[in-house]
């Protein structure tokens, strides 16, 4: 009966969100996070052409932006000069963010480390042409307003190591964060700051992650950093292909969207029956080299497991390779 309290517990909270519906946060992005597909395992060796890199791509931005921010300039040698400086500003821009993509995986990997958290770094570049394709569809003017060019995704065990990992990130990178929006994850209230955005139990439809814009000013754009658990990314990447991605029918169909956050319900009841019950690990186990006892050389795609206490292979879920 002791270890079926946590279960219940788990339980009555469920039923407690599923009852009484709490207003959300209105997000007007309807991009839930990208598909797994989109990134790669830290220590990738980014090259231009992964991110589509194009002189003809580069010239189409460099058009959109003369047509929408230059050519609306009265002064005829302000607009030539405004227009000078952002083609050479933007064909550095994309030299320089797989550099950008590294340094921030390695400020992950050393939060996750310093604090013992086992995780999993993901990163992710936007192609040129979905940059093109987002500018014109939302009247973007300028690509540097799109705050998520560069991603990152950190995925870990449970819900309780997300929090840990939030606190420990903003100690060290605190004036960088510029806004956290916490979907799912940080509970109905958590105070309120002019950098917060919360919905709960999810945003939109089902989604749900820790989210942070970091300030990249050298570049004059910021980048997004992901937290979630392996269960969340079931979720959005099956919402991705089905609902974001899939035929206009699945996404004006109610019966979909009533599938849609009861899958999510699914999965956050997992979440959180997993969060109450790990067991606790003994020092033997937490002390041990894991790399030594599971043998297993692709671990080195994703960074070595802390310890033998878990066997994190569900971390990997719809991981590249």
């Amino acid at each position: 009966m002791v270890r079926m309290i946590p279960f219940l517990l788990v339980l009555a909270f469920h039923l407690s969100f599923s009852i009484g519906k709490i207003p959300q946060y209105e997000d007007t992005d309807d991009d839930y996070g990208g598909h797994s597909s989109e990134f790669k395992p830290m220590g990738h060796q980014w090259k231009m052409q992964d991110f589509h890199y194009t002189p003809n791509l580069l010239h189409k931005i460099q058009t959109h932006y003369k047509r929408t921010v230059v050519r609306p300039l009265a002064d005829n040698e302000g607009r030539n000069a405004n227009l000078a400086s952002f083609m050479v500003e933007s064909s550095e821009f994309f030299k320089a963010l797989p550099s950008v993509l590294k340094e921030i995986e390695g400020n992950l990997e050393r939060i996750l480390k310093e604090n013992r958290i086992s995780g999993i770094v993901t990163g992710r570049i936007k192609s040129m042409a979905s940059l093109l394709e987002k500018m014109e569809k939302d009247g973007i003017k300028d690509f540097r307003d799109i705050t998520d060019i560069v991603g990152c995704r950190v995925t870990m065990q449970t819900i309780g190591d997300i929090l840990k990992f939030k606190h420990a990130y903003l100690r060290a990178f605190n004036k960088s964060v510029t806004e956290i929006r916490c979907y799912g994850v940080c509970g109905p209230a958590v105070g309120s700051h002019p950098r917060l955005k919360i919905a709960w139990p999810w945003k939109g439809s089902g989604y749900r992650r820790l989210h942070f814009k970091v300030a990249i000013p050298e570049l004059k754009t910021a980048a997004e950093i992901q937290i979630g658990t392996p269960y969340m990314t079931l979720w959005a990447d099956w919402n991705h292909a089905v609902v974001y991605k899939g035929p206009e029918e699945f996404q004006q169909n109610g019966n979909v969207e009533v599938y849609s956050q009861r899958l999510a319900e699914y999965y956050m009841m997992l979440d959180n029956i997993r969060d109450g019950i790990i067991p606790q690990c003994p020092p033997i186990l937490r002390k041990s080299n894991a790399t030594v006892i599971f043998g297993d050389k692709d671990w080195k795609l994703f960074g070595s497991p802390l310890n033998a206490c878990l066997f994190w292979n569900d971390l990997r879920t719809n991981m590249p390779v």
